[in-house]
């Protein structure tokens, strides 16, 4: 008679103020995923915030289950980049008999929740593609395929785009594809090879799919139609997805990230990230280097004549100039010079003499000679009055009738 084996599973709680391995407590639950809970916790020693993802009791003794939780945390505890959380600890807390994995606490909503507000913008979508293709393509240098990228495991610190994460390794491999991989994966961005399709070898090929549908819904809000029963999607996975609603411009990236074929996709996420785009929207996307912006010199200002020296007053020195011209038409001997405002030079105006003793204090001095010659001309033009004129200090006279206070022109 065979002897039967029992596994005996503790179901010890746990929760907030539950201390793990004398390094980590936890403070508050955040969610419960397929095989674990995730807690916000911090470092006992430090006081650092951490993520701890503990093993739910129905897998605690399923050695497979335990090996592929200590295969996330020895992937990723090396891998250093921005783009990804990390991993600290992965251990069995001798207190309750459960497994867990300590990393970095990413506070932030997820892209799926930021994108229930509608799509991004171009310029944030272009920082997400840029942003993630660099992480996972220091992840798949280091032989890590991520095999689950959705919206839920893009994690916006504080809502910034700009510095969103991957998380949730926890289906990463760095060999073959295996069952609990092909299973657990969400289907809504699984790529053809994680459905058995195209030989069913997952490589990094296999994120950039699944990259696409990101990016693909991330510019229309949309998740990607994805048909309910498992044979309708066979059938859909092997034709590209409809892009009708994407610019025109960003469909040759997406097009070359969704092609069923892993053999006729992009190889790398470094592609991905560097391939120059063109869209047709309005609104730009932000070159990857951008040049300094030479500051625009305006136009200058067109200013009105200068006036001839007369310190803002021109205009009362022709008034002047012309009661001086009458009153010399009928009195003795003598010149007046008056200067008028206009752009050519200014021409003196003569008048017939006038007795030396009828006329006020001149202008100019007379003439040398004793008795000048009288030169008969023309009745001059009626000067030219301006209504404004720039002083030597280069203010602005509007003098429209009378003189107002001089108004600076920067």
């Amino acid at each position: 008679m065979s002897e039967e084996k029992t596994i005996v599973v503790r179901r010890v709680p746990v929760g907030p103020g539950t201390e793990l391995s004398n390094t980590f407590r936890i403070e508050s639950r955040i969610g419960t995923g397929r095989m674990a809970e995730v807690f916000r916790g911090h470092n006992i020693q430090t006081g650092d915030p951490v993520a701890i993802k503990v093993v739910l009791p129905l897998y605690s003794a399923r050695q497979e289950i335990l090996a592929q939780f200590r295969q996330e945390s020895r992937l990723i505890q090396h891998l250093a980049h921005d783009a990804i959380a990390r991993y600290y600890l992965f251990a069995v807390d001798e207190a309750t008999g459960r497994a867990f994995l300590a990393m970095d606490f990413v506070e932030g909503p997820s892209l799926a929740r930021r994108l229930e507000a509608g799509p991004l913008s171009l310029e944030d979508w272009d920082h997400l593609r840029r942003r993630i293709a660099d992480g996972l393509h220091k992840a798949h240098e280091s032989g890590i395929v991520h095999r689950d990228i959705s919206p839920d495991n893009i994690i916006l610190p504080g809502g910034e785009v700009a510095r969103a994460k991957v998380i949730d390794f926890g289906i990463a491999l760095s060999g073959q594809a295996s069952a609990i991989t092909q299973s657990g994966a969400k289907r809504n961005y699984a790529s053809p090879e994680q459905l058995g399709l195209y030989g069913g070898e997952l490589t990094p090929r296999s994120d950039i799919y699944s990259f696409g549908l990101v990016l693909a819904e991330a510019l229309t809000g949309r998740p990607p139609d994805t048909p309910v029963s498992s044979a309708d999607l066979l059938v859909e996975r092997q034709k590209l997805p409809n892009l009708a609603a994407i610019d025109p411009g960003l469909r040759p990236l997406l097009e070359a990230m969704l092609q069923p074929d892993p053999a006729l996709r992009l190889a790398t996420m470094a592609e991905v990230r560097d391939m120059p785009l063109r869209p047709q929207n309005p609104v730009a996307i932000e070159p990857a280097v951008v040049l300094p912006r030479s500051k625009a010199v305006p136009p200058k200002r067109a200013m009105p004549p200068k006036a001839l020296p007369g310190k803002g007053a021109s205009h009362l020195l022709l008034y002047a100039g012309l009661v001086l011209a009458v009153i010399g038409a009928g009195a003795g001997a003598g010149w007046v010079y008056v200067q008028q405002v206009s752009e050519a030079p200014a021409t003196p105006i003569i008048t017939p003499p006038v007795a030396e003793a009828e006329l006020p204090e001149p202008v100019a001095p007379a003439p040398a000679e004793p008795e000048p010659e009288v030169a008969v001309l023309a009745p001059p033009p009626p000067p030219v009055l301006e209504t404004s004129a720039v002083s030597e200090d280069g203010s602005f006279t509007d003098c429209a009738g009378h003189c107002p206070a001089m108004v600076n022109i920067p």
